[in-house]
């Protein structure tokens, strides 16, 4: 099985931006599932 990866504690300067001034961040590039769809999970339809 695949170890979790916690993005925000391999990454803290991004999730945790200091509040006092602007400043210009470099993303690293990164794998990411989206899934689009619609209506409640829970619901039979």
């Amino acid at each position: 099985m695949l170890e979790k990866f916690d993005v925000k504690m391999a990454f803290p300067s991004l999730y945790a931006p200091k509040n006092s001034e602007l400043a210009l961040v470099d993303v690293p590039a990164m794998r990411y599932l989206s899934i689009s769809g619609e209506g409640s999970p829970q619901s039979p339809n």
